[in-house]
């Protein structure tokens, strides 16, 4: 798997996005920042809050999968703060 920088990711996907809007395409974007959800948002109340805003299918299941579960640590180097 190649890692690319948050740079190249967006420069990546303006492109793509050009290309399907010159090709007539419809593009849909959603944009999710979850800076401090986990210290500060119930995980319950945003799905509830998602499905209120008419967020269903796949994409409500993918929040739902990436909210499960999930723990954060700070890695520098080989070392990795605690859970």
């Amino acid at each position: 798997m190649m890692r690319k920088s948050t740079v190249s990711n967006l420069l990546e996907a303006v492109n793509d996005w050009t290309i399907a809007i010159n090709d007539k395409k419809s593009v849909v974007i959603a944009y999710i920042d979850y800076a401090k959800a986990f210290d500060s948002v119930s995980h319950s109340k945003l799905i509830i809050k998602l499905q209120a805003y008419g967020v269903t299918g796949d994409l409500l299941n993918w929040v739902k999968n990436f909210l499960c579960d999930r723990y954060q640590c700070t890695r520098v180097g080989q070392c990795c703060s605690g859970f």
